[in-house]
Order: C-alpha cells, then sequence, then structure tokens
C-alpha cells in the first residue's frame, strides 16, 4: 500500500478485514504473509474456480460483518 509504513499496515489490519487476491502461479509477497489478511487464490488456467473464491470472500465478509455488529451498521451499499 504506498503511502504506509508496514507498521500502519499490521495496524490496520487488526480493526478491518483484509483480503490479498492473488493468483495461483505467483508468490505472495513475504509482507503480506505477515499481515492479518485473508489470502484468496486465483488460477490461470482454471479460471471457472473464481466463483468459488467470490464466494469465499463473501464468506469471509459476512464472519468478519457478524463479529463486529458495530461496522456492519456503518455499512454502505
Amino acid at each position: 500500500m504506498q503511502g504506509c509504513d508496514v507498521g500502519d499496515t499490521v495496524a490496520l489490519f487488526t480493526r478491518i478485514l483484509g483480503v490479498y487476491l492473488h493468483m495461483t502461479d505467483e508468490e505472495v509477497p513475504a509482507d503480506v504473509k505477515k499481515w492479518n489478511v485473508k489470502i484468496l487464490r486465483l488460477n490461470r488456467q482454471n479460471r471457472h474456480t473464481d466463483m468459488a473464491e467470490a464466494g469465499h470472500f463473501y464468506s469471509e465478509l459476512d464472519k468478519h460483518l457478524n463479529a463486529n455488529p458495530a461496522k456492519a451498521a456503518t455499512l454502505a451499499f
């Protein structure tokens, strides 16, 4: 994330849901592995599996919002 120190990023993901999306043939950066983020993987050769990863994303979002009702109340659609 541009403009953020590593310390700021780590603190940020303790309060909000972080999601890192990457291709399965690419390495996840070492800094990202230290963050409290959900890592979602897309496969370049099997793009039909993208919907399953989208389902994982919404499942994680639901868990996060149910654990933090105050955030869910302020969520704008």
